[in-house]
Protein backbone atom coordinates (compact mmCIF):
# COMPACT_ATOMS: atom_id res chain seq x y z
CA UNK A 1 0.00 0.00 0.00
CA UNK A 2 1.36 3.41 -0.95
CA UNK A 3 -0.34 6.79 -1.08
CA UNK A 4 -3.73 5.16 -0.75
CA UNK A 5 -3.17 3.01 -3.85
CA UNK A 6 -1.77 -0.50 -4.09
CA UNK A 7 1.37 0.23 -6.09
CA UNK A 8 2.83 -2.89 -7.65
CA UNK A 9 6.62 -3.06 -7.98
CA UNK A 10 7.84 -2.08 -11.43
CA UNK A 11 9.42 -5.50 -11.96
CA UNK A 12 5.97 -7.05 -12.46
CA UNK A 13 6.23 -7.70 -16.15
CA UNK A 14 4.90 -8.81 -18.52
CA UNK A 15 1.74 -6.75 -18.92
CA UNK A 16 -1.52 -8.59 -18.32
CA UNK A 17 -0.07 -12.02 -18.94
CA UNK A 18 2.55 -10.83 -21.39
CA UNK A 19 3.35 -13.08 -24.28
CA UNK A 20 0.17 -15.08 -23.75
CA UNK A 21 -1.99 -11.97 -24.05
CA UNK A 22 -0.12 -10.81 -27.14
CA UNK A 23 -0.65 -14.22 -28.75
CA UNK A 24 -4.35 -14.23 -27.86
CA UNK A 25 -4.91 -10.73 -29.25
CA UNK A 26 -3.03 -11.60 -32.44
CA UNK A 27 -5.15 -14.72 -32.89
CA UNK A 28 -8.35 -12.76 -32.28
CA UNK A 29 -7.26 -10.16 -34.83
CA UNK A 30 -6.66 -12.79 -37.49
CA UNK A 31 -9.83 -14.74 -36.75
CA UNK A 32 -11.91 -11.55 -36.74
CA UNK A 33 -10.49 -10.54 -40.11
CA UNK A 34 -11.33 -13.93 -41.58
CA UNK A 35 -14.75 -14.51 -39.98
CA UNK A 36 -16.29 -11.55 -38.14
CA UNK A 37 -15.41 -8.28 -39.85
CA UNK A 38 -17.78 -8.28 -42.79
CA UNK A 39 -20.88 -9.76 -41.13
CA UNK A 40 -20.54 -7.57 -38.06
CA UNK A 41 -20.09 -4.42 -40.18
CA UNK A 42 -23.30 -5.29 -42.04
CA UNK A 43 -25.10 -6.02 -38.76
CA UNK A 44 -23.96 -2.73 -37.20
CA UNK A 45 -24.99 -0.77 -40.27
CA UNK A 46 -28.41 -2.37 -40.63
CA UNK A 47 -29.52 -2.85 -37.04
CA UNK A 48 -27.50 -0.51 -34.81
CA UNK A 49 -27.45 2.46 -37.18
CA UNK A 50 -24.68 4.37 -35.39
CA UNK A 51 -26.44 5.15 -32.07
CA UNK A 52 -25.40 8.40 -30.46
CA UNK A 53 -24.38 6.59 -27.27
CA UNK A 54 -21.87 4.50 -29.22
CA UNK A 55 -20.36 7.65 -30.74
CA UNK A 56 -19.98 9.23 -27.30
CA UNK A 57 -18.38 6.09 -25.86
CA UNK A 58 -15.91 5.85 -28.73
CA UNK A 59 -14.76 9.43 -28.11
CA UNK A 60 -13.53 8.49 -24.65
CA UNK A 61 -10.42 7.46 -26.56
CA UNK A 62 -9.85 10.96 -27.94
CA UNK A 63 -6.10 11.64 -27.93
CA UNK A 64 -6.34 15.20 -26.62
CA UNK A 65 -8.56 14.23 -23.70
CA UNK A 66 -6.44 11.25 -22.66
CA UNK A 67 -3.17 13.12 -22.98
CA UNK A 68 -4.48 16.15 -21.14
CA UNK A 69 -5.82 14.09 -18.23
CA UNK A 70 -2.53 12.22 -17.96
CA UNK A 71 -0.47 15.41 -17.86
CA UNK A 72 -2.72 17.00 -15.23
CA UNK A 73 -2.56 13.92 -12.99
CA UNK A 74 1.24 13.82 -13.30
CA UNK A 75 1.58 17.49 -12.38
CA UNK A 76 -0.79 17.33 -9.42
CA UNK A 77 0.48 14.01 -8.05
CA UNK A 78 4.16 14.94 -8.38
CA UNK A 79 3.93 17.20 -5.32
CA UNK A 80 2.40 14.72 -2.87
CA UNK A 81 2.20 11.25 -4.48
CA UNK A 82 5.44 10.73 -6.42
CA UNK A 83 4.84 7.04 -7.15
CA UNK A 84 1.41 7.78 -8.54
CA UNK A 85 2.98 10.48 -10.71
CA UNK A 86 5.59 8.00 -11.98
CA UNK A 87 2.88 5.47 -12.77
CA UNK A 88 0.95 8.01 -14.82
CA UNK A 89 4.13 9.29 -16.48
CA UNK A 90 4.87 5.72 -17.59
CA UNK A 91 1.31 5.46 -18.83
CA UNK A 92 1.82 8.68 -20.82
CA UNK A 93 4.97 7.18 -22.31
CA UNK A 94 2.98 4.14 -23.45
CA UNK A 95 0.28 6.47 -24.79
CA UNK A 96 2.87 8.38 -26.84
CA UNK A 97 4.46 5.20 -28.19
CA UNK A 98 1.05 3.90 -29.24
CA UNK A 99 0.15 7.16 -30.99
CA UNK A 100 3.43 7.28 -32.88
CA UNK A 101 3.23 3.65 -33.96
CA UNK A 102 -0.41 3.86 -35.01
CA UNK A 103 0.36 6.66 -37.46
CA UNK A 104 2.95 4.55 -39.27
CA UNK A 105 0.90 1.36 -39.22
CA UNK A 106 -2.24 2.99 -40.58
CA UNK A 107 -0.25 4.30 -43.54
CA UNK A 108 1.49 0.96 -44.02
CA UNK A 109 -1.60 -1.26 -43.93
CA UNK A 110 -3.82 1.08 -45.93
CA UNK A 111 -7.03 -0.62 -44.90
CA UNK A 112 -10.39 0.71 -46.04
CA UNK A 113 -13.13 1.49 -43.48
CA UNK A 114 -16.36 -0.38 -42.82
CA UNK A 115 -18.39 2.72 -43.75
CA UNK A 116 -17.87 5.73 -46.02
CA UNK A 117 -16.82 8.76 -43.99
CA UNK A 118 -14.41 11.02 -45.92
CA UNK A 119 -14.56 12.23 -49.55
CA UNK A 120 -16.59 9.22 -50.68
CA UNK A 121 -13.88 6.84 -49.55
CA UNK A 122 -14.37 3.23 -50.63
CA UNK A 123 -15.83 1.05 -47.86
CA UNK A 124 -17.33 -2.35 -47.20
CA UNK A 125 -20.89 -1.12 -46.62
CA UNK A 126 -21.01 1.20 -49.65
CA UNK A 127 -18.74 -0.48 -52.19
CA UNK A 128 -18.12 -3.99 -50.80
CA UNK A 129 -14.42 -3.13 -50.72
CA UNK A 130 -12.52 -5.08 -48.09
CA UNK A 131 -8.84 -5.57 -47.39
CA UNK A 132 -5.47 -3.88 -47.27
CA UNK A 133 -3.82 -1.52 -49.73
CA UNK A 134 -0.21 -1.46 -48.59
CA UNK A 135 1.36 1.99 -48.21
CA UNK A 136 -1.65 3.66 -49.81
CA UNK A 137 -2.00 6.65 -47.50
CA UNK A 138 -4.95 9.01 -47.21
CA UNK A 139 -7.78 9.27 -44.69
CA UNK A 140 -9.88 6.74 -46.55
CA UNK A 141 -7.29 4.03 -45.93
CA UNK A 142 -6.58 4.24 -42.20
CA UNK A 143 -8.92 1.74 -40.59
CA UNK A 144 -6.29 -0.64 -39.21
CA UNK A 145 -5.32 -0.62 -36.42
CA UNK A 146 -7.81 1.32 -34.32
CA UNK A 147 -6.00 4.35 -32.90
CA UNK A 148 -8.67 4.97 -30.26
CA UNK A 149 -8.32 1.42 -28.94
CA UNK A 150 -4.51 1.47 -29.02
CA UNK A 151 -4.12 4.75 -27.17
CA UNK A 152 -6.59 3.75 -24.47
CA UNK A 153 -5.24 0.23 -24.02
CA UNK A 154 -1.59 1.35 -23.77
CA UNK A 155 -1.84 3.62 -20.70
CA UNK A 156 -4.52 1.47 -19.05
CA UNK A 157 -2.34 -1.65 -19.36
CA UNK A 158 0.50 0.21 -17.66
CA UNK A 159 -1.78 1.35 -14.85
CA UNK A 160 -3.10 -2.20 -14.47
CA UNK A 161 0.45 -3.26 -13.61
CA UNK A 162 1.43 -0.22 -11.54
CA UNK A 163 -1.89 0.30 -9.72
CA UNK A 164 -3.57 -3.12 -9.75
CA UNK A 165 -6.11 -2.31 -7.04
CA UNK A 166 -7.96 -0.29 -9.68
CA UNK A 167 -7.42 -2.86 -12.46
CA UNK A 168 -11.13 -3.15 -13.32
CA UNK A 169 -11.33 0.60 -13.78
CA UNK A 170 -8.29 0.61 -16.08
CA UNK A 171 -9.61 -2.17 -18.27
CA UNK A 172 -13.12 -0.76 -18.47
CA UNK A 173 -11.98 2.23 -20.56
CA UNK A 174 -10.54 0.36 -23.60
CA UNK A 175 -13.45 -2.09 -23.44
CA UNK A 176 -16.03 0.71 -23.49
CA UNK A 177 -14.18 2.56 -26.26
CA UNK A 178 -13.98 -0.61 -28.36
CA UNK A 179 -17.69 -1.31 -27.93
CA UNK A 180 -18.47 2.28 -28.91
CA UNK A 181 -16.36 2.02 -32.04
CA UNK A 182 -18.07 -1.20 -33.09
CA UNK A 183 -21.53 0.03 -32.18
CA UNK A 184 -21.05 3.12 -34.36
CA UNK A 185 -19.42 1.01 -37.09
CA UNK A 186 -16.35 3.23 -37.01
CA UNK A 187 -14.06 0.18 -37.14
CA UNK A 188 -13.99 -3.50 -38.03
CA UNK A 189 -13.71 -5.98 -35.16
CA UNK A 190 -10.15 -6.87 -36.15
CA UNK A 191 -9.21 -3.18 -36.11
CA UNK A 192 -10.11 -3.03 -32.43
CA UNK A 193 -8.29 -6.23 -31.54
CA UNK A 194 -5.29 -5.00 -33.53
CA UNK A 195 -5.38 -1.70 -31.66
CA UNK A 196 -5.54 -3.54 -28.33
CA UNK A 197 -2.56 -5.65 -29.40
CA UNK A 198 -0.56 -2.56 -30.29
CA UNK A 199 -1.54 -0.95 -26.98
CA UNK A 200 -0.27 -3.93 -24.98
CA UNK A 201 3.03 -3.93 -26.88
CA UNK A 202 3.40 -0.18 -26.25
CA UNK A 203 2.74 -0.79 -22.55
CA UNK A 204 5.37 -3.54 -22.48
CA UNK A 205 7.86 -1.17 -24.03
CA UNK A 206 7.05 1.69 -21.66
CA UNK A 207 7.36 -0.54 -18.59
CA UNK A 208 10.71 -1.80 -19.87
CA UNK A 209 11.99 1.72 -20.47
CA UNK A 210 10.58 3.29 -17.28
CA UNK A 211 13.35 2.20 -14.83
CA UNK A 212 15.99 3.34 -17.30
CA UNK A 213 14.64 6.89 -17.39
CA UNK A 214 13.82 7.30 -13.71
CA UNK A 215 10.19 6.22 -13.76
CA UNK A 216 10.68 2.85 -12.10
Amino acid sequence: MFDGVNMAPPRQHPVLGGITLVAVLLALTLVSYAVLDKPFADFSHQFLARPQLARWLSELGDARALGGIGVIVCLVASFTFPKVAKAFATALLAFGLAMLTVAFLKHGFGRTWPETWVDNNPSWVTDRVFGFNWMHGGQGYQSFPSGHTARTMAPCAVLWVRMPRLKYLWMSLPLVVGLGLLGANFHFVSDCFGGALLGVIAAHTALYLAPKIGLG
